[in-house]
């Protein structure tokens, strides 16, 4: 009889590792083969493309244009929802366009790419991060959606702040905490662009694209990101052309200048010194940084062909 019973364990333990070995099967081949392990955003805050991408000599952002023979650069990028601020960041971190308030007071409708991952990977929550230098951007953090309000929140670091602190703070956060999945903000080209300040708003332009650069270099100097990061380099909304409303002193409405922005990627998997003319929107960064990180999402948006092959 304990002959019996030792054979019937012994086929039991048999099935289970069986099973087991099935479902990391599946678990393997379900996992997309991408190199990119982290990923890291920067959204700069409201600057045009006249005084950036499409400017006759690019004098404002020489480090980006350095960086594009790197990477994707897209040129036909836009905010086809609410064009301020939070709806802005609330597209790129949700991947769905809604118009929530823009002070700061309203979460967006929709839990956002950095929950879905805390979730997936059941990781502590500074491996998550929303990083910028406007206070209200910390409703990022969280939802309406009864489903996951409160749950799954990243690590916030939001504080009306100058750039300058806040490029200090990011770089010490990638130091310290190593987080996976990351999103940087710089507001100054939109605070001195409605302060009608023209020239502090082409210089906050230039003082972004160095802080860029730094991200970048920091990226390829350490180990833990080194070859493994996806970074994507993106705008919140852009700003009224010359002759339409206030000019570069606004933005909020439906004009091209609001509307055409910019995105940059950068990463082990992706094309270098590649011009995309297709048109791709916010709403479909989140889709596919879970896409490369091999998350399920719903939205939307759609994963970028041209960067998730």
């Amino acid at each position: 009889m304990r002959s019996y019973h030792l054979g019937l364990n012994l086929l039991c333990i048999i099935l289970v590792l069986s099973a087991c070995n099935q479902d990391e099967s599946i678990v393997q081949q379900s996992t997309p083969n991408f190199l990119t392990k982290k990923v890291i955003i920067i959204s700069i805050d409201g600057p045009r493309l006249t005084e950036s991408w499409t400017s006759a000599t690019e004098e404002n952002i020489p480090n980006q244009r350095n960086m594009a023979t790197q990477g994707v650069f897209f040129d036909n990028f836009y905010n086809e929802g609410t064009t301020k601020t939070m709806s802005g960041h609330s597209a790129i971190t949700t991947g769905r366009y809604e118009t929530i308030a823009n002070d700061g007071s309203e979460l967006p409708f929709h839990h956002s790419i950095f929950q879905q991952f805390l979730s997936t990977t059941l990781l502590p929550p500074e491996k998550s991060w929303i990083i910028g230098s406007k206070a209200k951007l910390a409703a990022l953090g969280d939802t309406k959606d009864l489903d996951w309000r409160g749950s799954f929140s990243p690590r916030i670091d939001t504080e009306d702040r100058a750039d300058a602190e806040t490029i200090l703070i990011a770089l010490q956060v990638l130091k310290e905490y190593s987080p996976i999945l990351s999103l940087i903000h710089f507001k100054e080209p939109d605070t001195y662009g409605h302060a009608n300040n023209w020239e502090k708003y082409k210089a906050s332009i230039r003082a972004t694209d160095e802080y860029v650069q730094e991200i970048w270099d920091y990226i390829q100097s350490d180990p833990f990101y080194r070859d493994q990061t996806a970074l994507f380099i993106t705008n919140d909304h852009g700003r009224h052309l010359d002759g339409i409303g206030t000019g570069f002193v606004g933005h909020g409405d439906k004009c091209e200048g609001c509307r055409h922005i910019s995105l940059l990627a950068l990463g082990p998997d992706f094309d270098k010194n590649k011009i995309v003319s297709d048109t791709y929107g916010q709403i479909d960064i989140a889709p596919t940084i879970a896409k490369l990180l091999g998350m399920e999402w719903e939205g939307e948006g759609e994963p970028i062909t041209e960067l998730v092959k």
